[in-house]
C-alpha cells in the first residue's frame, strides 16, 4: 500500500469521525433541550401546586376565596357584578386579582406544556381549557385580560370561539410553552 492510499483512507476515517462527532453533538443538544423543557414543565407544575396549596395555607387568601365562592352565581357577567355579589373590599379585590392572574397564567401554561399528547388527548385538554375559561372566574380573568394580545391568550380565545368539532384541529403551535 502506498502513501496516497494510506492518506485517502485517513481522510475517509477523518471525515467519518467528523460526521460521528456532529451526530453526537446533535444528540447532546437535543437531550439538553429536552431537559430544559422538562425542567420548565416541572417548575410550572410545582408553582401551580404551590398556588393551590396557598389557598389553605394563607388565612387572607382563604377568606377571599371563601367570599368569592359564596358570592359566585352563574348569572354574573362582569367583574363589578362579581365583586358586589362577593362583597369584596378593595383589599379583597387586590388579593383576588393578583391570585387569579397568577393562578390562571400558570394553569394555562401547565396545561399547554403536557408532552407527547395524541390528537384526541390534545382535544380533551382543549375542551377542559375552554370549559374553564368560558364561565366563572376563568371567564372573568380572560375578560379582564382583553387588552393583552399574547399568543397564550389568543390560543384560549380561539379555543372558545371555535366550534366543538374543530377544537381538535387547533394545534398547540399557537402557544409556545417554552417562552
Amino acid at each position: 500500500m502506498d502513501w496516497e492510499a494510506i492518506g485517502a483512507v485517513a481522510e475517509i476515517m477523518g471525515s467519518l469521525a467528523v460526521i460521528a462527532t456532529l451526530f453526537y453533538l446533535a444528540l447532546q443538544v437535543r437531550h439538553a433541550r429536552d431537559q430544559i423543557r422538562t425542567s420548565v414543565r416541572e417548575s410550572r407544575n410545582s408553582t401551580l401546586r404551590e398556588l393551590q396549596l396557598a389557598v389553605v395555607q394563607t388565612p387572607e387568601l382563604t377568606r377571599v376565596i371563601g367570599k368569592a365562592l359564596a358570592g359566585w352565581t352563574p348569572g354574573i357577567e362582569s367583574e363589578k357584578q362579581f365583586y358586589e355579589a362577593a362583597e369584596f373590599t378593595m383589599e379583597d379585590r387586590v388579593i383576588w386579582l393578583a391570585y387569579m392572574r397568577v393562578y390562571w397564567s400558570y394553569f394555562r401554561e401547565a396545561a399547554n406544556s403536557i408532552p407527547d399528547l395524541t390528537p384526541s388527548q390534545q382535544q380533551e385538554v382543549n375542551r377542559e381549557i375552554t370549559a374553564l375559561y368560558k364561565t366563572g372566574p376563568g371567564k372573568l380573568y380572560l375578560d379582564s385580560m382583553s387588552a393583552i394580545d399574547s399568543p397564550a391568550l389568543q390560543y384560549v380565545r380561539e379555543l372558545i370561539t371555535s366550534n366543538d368539532s374543530s377544537v381538535g384541529a387547533l394545534r398547540s403551535s399557537h402557544f409556545n410553552p417554552d417562552i
